[in-house]
């Protein structure tokens, strides 16, 4: 588990959120999580995440298989 707050909320738009592993064992300490929107006008919206503080490039690619992940299941959850 883990725990974060709110930082930034612009609805549609962006979300900024600290987040800390609880023990962080291996996960590196406190991080900044920020999500950007982009509404393409089609139907379609771009996401991008950054998720600074990561302590190492097996971390940074280990979060990024994970959000890439839970980004494909909701797109599976909002295409039915």
């Amino acid at each position: 588990g883990g725990r974060g707050e709110f930082v930034e909320v612009i609805p549609g738009k962006r979300l900024v959120f600290t987040w800390t592993w609880d023990g962080h064992q291996g996960h590196g300490g406190s991080q900044l999580v920020e999500v950007e929107f982009d509404d393409r006008g089609d139907g379609t919206t771009t996401v991008v995440v950054t998720n600074r503080g990561l302590t190492d490039e097996a971390s940074g690619e280990s979060h990024r298989e994970g959000w890439e992940g839970s980004l494909a299941n909701l797109a599976r959850l909002l295409a039915r």
